[in-house]
């Protein structure tokens, strides 16, 4: 006697219905803005006992736009401890095409370069963020809201880490308020709407 196999098992249906709830959800779930991939992170690195987190900061920027071989020039090139207004200098020499603001607190600068897609460099002071000695710094700005601001900073842990709006903003005006975006190469696509 041949036994007859048994039909296969119908999934319940309140299990689809978590399916369909997810997977949605999932497709959606990026965030930040600007989704740098690790591998696209610059590290900081030191010339002359100096870090180069302005130039780190660039290369990681430009990576993210596709301009690979200009970050690795920009990269073999440049390093050290830098000012926005060498930066500048340097970018308006090399042929740099960027936005940039500098002094005016204008916030609007980095809602734009999030949405946009492109992300910025800013310059702030290492203690108003991370306590501690006081120094300034340069970092990524990859996503602002209306609650908060992440961003990568090249000195580590080399993640997205995430800062109340108010609290970054107040810091980033205290520094200055650069925030410099290369216009290199189309930004991302836009995030899907939710």
């Amino acid at each position: 006697m041949v036994k007859k196999p048994k039909p296969p098992r119908k999934p319940r249906p309140y299990l689809w219905l978590l399916f369909a709830l997810l997977i949605p959800l999932s497709a959606y779930a990026e965030t930040p803005q600007v989704n740098i991939p690790p591998e696209l992170r610059q590290k900081n690195w030191t010339v002359n006992r100096s870090g180069s987190c302005v130039h780190a900061s660039a290369v990681t920027l430009w990576r993210w736009t596709g301009a690979y071989q200009w970050a690795d020039y920009w990269k073999r090139k440049y390093g050290g401890g830098e000012y926005d207004s060498r930066f500048h200098e340097r970018c308006d020499r090399e042929g740099v095409t960027y936005a940039d603001t500098y002094g005016e607190g204008d916030v609007s600068f980095i809602e734009w370069a999030c949405r946009t897609r492109r992300g910025c460099l800013i310059g702030i002071d290492n203690a108003a963020l991370y306590g501690g000695r006081s120094g300034g710094h340069a970092l990524c700005v990859v996503h602002i809201d209306s609650r908060c601001v992440g961003v990568l900073n090249n000195n580590g842990p080399y993640k997205i880490e995430y800062f109340e709006r108010e609290a970054f903003i107040r810091a980033w005006l205290a520094h200055g308020s650069w925030a410099w975006t290369p216009i290199a190469g189309p930004p991302a696509p836009p995030l899907p709407v939710r």
